[in-house]
């Protein structure tokens, strides 16, 4: 059953590796708190003195989102794969899209998570246009709407021109042309 938004104690949980700790503390965290999003992050939001695991699933049950910092070491961390399944169990297909994947150096995520389109941060020179996309994402901002999961129910724009914004395109892992995404709904 869906949640009232007003149910979440935090906008957005960040799942990243430690060893991006730096960026993630000093460029991310800023900027999205400057947003006004609320934010649970692990070196200020878990209890001291209670299991990583506990804490990790308070962080994704109490988060409207789950950002995912993905680089090669966040793909390696068992921890950070914990933190996305913990999110997917509740939300399967997607379909809620409280996960939302931020790819800062190039990898090869699992395959659940391949699947999904994300913000591209491998070019530090298209970090403030790729964060004003992944904010968009965050505050549950989107381009289709979805009314049913009946084939033919996507409502998508004539073209991809006619979208609001450059975040209005078909998936890296789907179809490649915009009458193949269409004829596909």
């Amino acid at each position: 059953m869906p949640r009232d938004e007003r149910d979440f104690p935090h906008d957005v949980f960040i799942s990243y590796s430690h060893a991006d700790q730096k960026w993630v503390r000093d460029w991310l965290v800023p900027r999205l708190k400057a947003a006004g999003l609320r934010v649970c992050i692990d070196y200020e939001s878990f209890d001291i003195g209670a299991a990583s695991v506990n804490n990790m699933e308070r962080a994704a049950e109490q988060s409207r989102k789950t950002l995912l910092v993905m680089t090669p070491n966040w793909v390696e961390s068992e921890y950070a794969g914990l933190e996305a399944l913990l999110v997917q169990t509740g939300d399967p297909i997607g379909r809620a899209r409280r996960l939302v994947p931020l790819m800062l150096k190039k990898c090869q995520p699992r395959s659940g998570i391949s699947i999904l389109t994300y913000a591209d941060f491998t070019d530090p020179a298209q970090w403030e246009s790729e964060f004003g996309r992944a904010l968009d994402a965050l505050r549950g901002r989107t381009n289709f709407q979805v009314t049913s999961t009946r084939r033919g129910s996507l409502r998508l724009p004539a073209s991809p021109s006619s979208c609001r914004n450059s975040t209005c395109r078909p998936s890296r892992a789907g179809p490649r042309s915009w009458s193949a995404l269409k004829s596909f709904f």
